[in-house]
């Protein structure tokens, strides 16, 4: 079982992340796989700046590729929780190398998303919410969801859903 997080900037993606792993789940961080691909590409620019042209040159596709080569979503046995992707052609990616993959999003309101923020992350989320939207290869990230988190409920909560989720997901995948 792989769970795929999705959602908007601080909308408790990474809080999900963290609390599933407390239920057993093996989290992956895409971060720190970006992290080992800059330190090994021997590029001298800081990680954003990095990543930002690795992507322009190569495309989510390749570099998707790339992660799931440095090893993103193996060595792991049990359930595991991706934190996080932005885009359809990412998820396209994943689902090809994963087909019982499942894209789950986790959802705020917008008041308690700004003060969980850090500046700028506004206009972050606006261009967020265009790679959800690619229409150049047809589609949209969303329309791929299959479960739903509210980033919003107390922990106990929060675990009952984890529950429910992961009964789920057994039932589909016996």
């Amino acid at each position: 079982m792989i769970a795929v997080l999705a959602g908007r900037h601080g909308a408790g993606k990474s809080y999900l992340a963290r609390l599933l792993g407390t239920c057993g789940w093996s989290i992956r961080l895409k971060q720190a796989y970006l992290e080992q691909l800059h330190r090994t590409s021997g590029d001298p620019s800081d990680l954003i700046t990095w990543y930002r042209k690795r992507y322009k040159e190569a495309g989510a596709r390749e570099v998707t590729r790339e992660l799931l080569a440095a090893g993103l979503l193996s060595n792991g046995s049990g359930p595991m929780v991706l934190d996080s992707i932005h885009n359809l052609e990412e998820w396209r990616v994943i689902k090809e190398n994963v087909p019982l993959a499942i894209l789950v999003s986790v959802i705020a309101p917008s008041d308690i998303r700004d003060s969980r923020n850090n500046r700028g992350d506004d206009a972050l989320d606006k261009s967020r919410i265009l790679y959800w939207h690619e229409d150049s290869i047809g589609g949209c990230l969303m329309a791929e969801v299959e479960w739903t988190f509210q980033g919003t409920v107390p922990d106990a909560v929060q675990v009952s859903n984890i529950f429910m989720f992961t009964q789920w997901l057994s039932s589909r995948n016996p």
